[in-house]
């Protein structure tokens, strides 16, 4: 390709790109909802950012040719994950990425080169992904991709370093043991973002993945990173070889791949529900978050809720479900005095054996004295400063029955918590302006078990449902099944609901849990314990149906030993690193 033609072409796709980016902001200035258009922003801005900054990679050549592997790694990834249906595609997804690096190796700069390969390949995973973040709050949702996209090649650059440094040896117990660090960290600090955490792509196949009862989701990271080596090592023998690769070589990709398949369908075939059948039923408000949910007036909305909770309720259920943020806005110390609160009670005096579980969204007001992390100041012009926090909690109310509450534990990063303030203190305007919370939502580390009539439901608020390890929690805590309150209308008809329903099944598998899920604008249904879903209700439908859950007791060895990969990967990490450390020192001391 002459010099001349790559410029025509580089400029006739920045051009492209630019437009398909214009023609995104304009339609998302216009519409109410945006869509799939945050996507094509996104995307027409990349690809026109690099059609005037990376003049190299249009050119035939090393870089072009790195450049479209590393395009096809994100786009492969997107393929395989969750709500697409390739899921083969995440076996070789990551091996282009690996050729990159191993061409890279002992070249100038090959740091900074595979950075920015690495980085054009998460990016672009990112936002084909979970371009939906982008509905909730513009800023947020771009500085989301962009920053996941760059922390995620940290690992593969610490692998690059390590791999420089010592060889090949341990090269890829060191690859896949950073990138399990790099997921169990994105699962425990403030700016937690485990939607793509590896373990979550096979979501959308539980029958292959019963396994996940002993390992959780860091099992299927290791399925997913060790399928990718094997296939490369195979591609890399069939290049080097002057003849076809044998059956021995393989062998070991074989059982690697469907080994872990065949576990699964005869767990997943041979199962039968364990526990006690009860009786649930669950409501989906259906109330738009962005012009709806918190514009119309509770009572008006209240009126739905009970229409709809009498049209399921009989004398046999045991549960009825509401979402996330039902009702709120009110001081928790004086819950009884609120009139939805006090009409709720009275339906449940109509059904005794019946426990309603609902979302709130009030405040509290501290004592003298008493400090919170997430104190606000309520200035009382003429007179003192009350200080008070604001919760996301579930409730259980019953007949004759005390009040029972959670206080979410996880929560999402910009919407309910500043992450790292004191260090981004500098962004506060910022967060402040796009309707952030700086002061943060007061949260739990604590989980929780409504107990009713000696049956025990683990409430589980929207966010938290990604997360295995927390959800063991409720289990610990005696929880029989699990109901997941959300609220996933933020993000228009696109995957993320969809997305947030498979990762939730995850946790009926590693918990051999029911679940109760209750979605206010969808997706409602019920979950068995292999991860299968029912009497799914469409999304932006208003509707109530009811079912039956199995309760049971029993525990999984991942219930009861939780993330263990994560923290064996953790240890292998510390050593490698402790290892290039002292033979760096070595070479250092003996070439002195």
């Amino acid at each position: 390709m002459t010099s001349l033609s790559s410029n025509r072409l580089r400029l006739i796709l920045g051009g492209i790109s630019g437009a398909v980016a214009m023609l995104a902001i304009w339609q998302m200035t216009t519409k109410p909802f945006w869509g799939y258009w945050g996507m094509a922003l996104m995307l027409g801005l990349w690809f026109s950012l690099l059609a005037v900054a990376a003049p190299r990679i249009w050119k035939a050549g090393e870089s072009s040719r790195m450049f479209l592997l590393s395009v096809g790694s994100g786009v492969a990834l997107w393929l395989g994950f969750p709500d697409m249906p390739f899921f083969p595609m995440l076996f070789i997804a990551f091996v282009p990425l690996i050729q990159i690096e191993s061409e890279l190796k002992g070249q100038r700069r090959s740091l900074r080169r595979l950075v920015f390969y690495a980085f054009n390949t998460f990016f672009l995973w990112n936002v084909l992904s979970t371009f939906w973040v982008i509905n909730t709050a513009f800023v947020a949702g771009i500085f989301a991709n962009v920053v996941n996209a760059g922390l995620m090649v940290i690992p593969l650059a610490g692998y690059h370093l390590l791999r420089r440094s010592i060889g090949d040896r341990f090269r890829w117990a060191s690859l896949i043991s950073f990138w399990m660090v790099f997921e169990w960290v994105h699962l425990h600090w403030d700016l937690t973002w485990p939607f793509l955490n590896l373990g979550n792509a096979f979501a959308e196949w539980p029958a292959l993945i019963q396994w996940y009862e002993v390992t959780g989701g860091f099992g299927g990271t290791l399925w997913m990173w060790g399928g990718n080596i094997l296939v490369f090592l195979v591609y890399h023998q069939w290049r080097e070889s002057s003849t076809s690769v044998g059956w021995r070589a393989w062998l070991p990709l074989a059982i690697w791949l469907f080994g872990p398949i065949a576990w699964s369908l005869v767990l997943y075939w041979q199962w039968k529900p364990a526990g006690t059948p009860v009786e649930v039923a669950v409501v989906q408000p259906n109330y738009e978050p962005h012009y709806e949910k918190f514009d119309i007036p509770q009572e008006v909305q209240y009126q739905r809720y009970r229409a709809l909770a009498r049209s399921v309720l009989t004398p046999e259920t045991r549960f009825l479900v509401f979402p996330e943020t039902s009702f709120g806005q009110f001081d928790l110390n004086q819950i009884d005095g609120q009139p939805i609160i006090r009409d709720l009670k009275q339906l449940l005096d109509s059904f005794p054996q019946c426990a309603l579980i609902t979302g709130l969204d009030p405040y509290r007001f501290l004592s003298p004295g008493e400090k919170s992390p997430a104190q606000r100041a309520f200035i009382r012009p003429g007179q003192d400063t009350l200080w008070w926090e604001a919760y996301n909690m579930a409730a259980q109310l019953a007949s004759g029955e005390t009040d029972q509450f959670y206080i979410k534990g996880k929560l999402v990063p910009g919407a309910e918590i500043f992450p790292f303030r004191k260090l981004l203190f500098f962004m506060e305007p910022l967060v402040d302006q796009l309707g952030g919370s700086l002061e943060g939502l007061r949260r739990s580390d604590e989980r929780a078990a409504f107990r009713h009539q000696g049956m025990a439901i683990g409430p589980v608020i929207c966010y938290e449902s990604v997360f295995g390890a927390y959800c063991n929690g409720y289990v610990h805590e005696g929880a029989q099944a699990l109901a997941i309150i959300t609220n996933d209308g933020w993000w228009d008809d696109t995957p993320g609901h969809r997305q947030h329903l498979r990762f939730g099944a995850l946790r009926a598998i590693e918990n051999r849990r029911d679940i109760i899920r209750s979605a206010n604008t969808g997706i409602s249904c019920l979950i068995d314990q292999r991860g299968g879903i029912h009497l799914s209700q469409d999304y932006g439908k208003t509707a109530a149906f009811r079912g039956q859950i199995y309760l049971n007791s029993e525990t999984t060895v991942y219930n009861r030993w939780g993330d263990v990969l994560a923290r064996m990967a953790i240890f292998l990490a510390i050593m490698f690193v402790a290892y290039a450390g002292i033979t760096l020192l070595k070479a250092r001391f003996i070439s002195s």
